[in-house]
């Protein structure tokens, strides 16, 4: 585990090549598209323990392009809310 004390890093090449690919995405230019309003719009949330991300795209010619992206921490108060009510506030959070 990367985690453990005294444990030594090995990057291997699948690894770099993964890390590059990512690196790339993220320079590429757009990243981020503007709004059409004659396509429908999607919301892509992910809810881990105590965090959250929001996706807003839109599908055009059969491609995803990203309009809106966010993630946020969920305080000691939110952490304890049930899983319908940290859906809502992502909800909320991502509108």
């Amino acid at each position: 585990m990367l985690l453990a004390k005294d444990t030594p890093i090995i990057f291997f090449d699948e690894f770099l090549e993964a890390l590059y690919k990512v690196k790339e995405a993220l320079i590429t230019v757009p990243l981020f598209n503007y709004l059409i309003e004659v396509f429908p719009l999607k919301l892509r949330v992910k809810l881990v323990i105590i965090t959250f991300g929001v996706v807003f795209r839109q599908q055009r010619d059969k491609k995803p392009y990203v309009i809106y992206c966010a993630s946020k921490m969920l305080d000691e108060a939110q952490e304890n809310y049930t899983t319908n009510k940290k859906q809502l506030l992502v909800v909320v959070y991502a509108i």
